[in-house]
């Protein structure tokens, strides 16, 4: 598998502004932009390309890929 698809697994790689799209149940589901990370508990809180609805996200949960 090529780097740049595999599931951003540490949320301290990501900065503010970066792209991301949002896997669920192996699907994207929508693309995304990072507003703030939380290294320490493994969150990202994003902002929705489309909507704009602003969401906290923990890599647990989701697949985080770069576009």
């Amino acid at each position: 598998m090529p780097t740049d698809l595999r599931p951003i697994r540490d949320v301290s790689d990501l900065r503010r502004g970066d792209h991301l799209d949002i896997h669920q149940f192996g699907f994207p589901t929508y693309s995304a932009v990072v507003v703030a990370t939380m290294p320490k508990f493994q969150v990202v809180w994003i902002r929705n390309s489309r909507t704009g609805e602003r969401k906290m996200l923990s890599v647990h949960d989701c697949q985080l890929r770069r576009p």
